[in-house]
């Protein structure tokens, strides 16, 4: 009876998840919006100059390692909030192109 007690006392908590915000570089959306207008998969051939340029690349790795922070932080919240639970959850994140 207690282990019923327990397990409907996980289910009935409430875990507020962090709201995500991925920002995409503004030229690779500038790029993934072209590409889409065209029906075309982007490809890295579509950046031009841009792959031999050390700014673009270090401002693109600057973005995923963000991307890496919030997702971690993410992680990060449920394992804290549900150790030793098995439940299902959901989030939505924003992408910002």
């Amino acid at each position: 009876m207690e282990e019923l007690e327990l397990g409907l006392l996980h289910l009935q908590q409430n875990i507020d998840i962090p709201e995500i915000t991925l920002t995409v570089h503004p030229v690779v959306a500038s790029v993934i919006k072209k590409c889409a207008e065209e029906g075309a998969k982007p490809k890295v051939s579509d950046f031009g100059d841009r792959v031999e340029d050390a700014t673009f690349l270090n401002a693109l790795q600057s973005g995923v390692n963000r991307w890496i922070r919030e997702i971690q932080k993410v992680g990060f919240c449920i394992r804290f909030s549900f150790s030793g639970c098995s439940c299902n959850l959901g989030f939505t994140g924003k992408y910002q192109f």
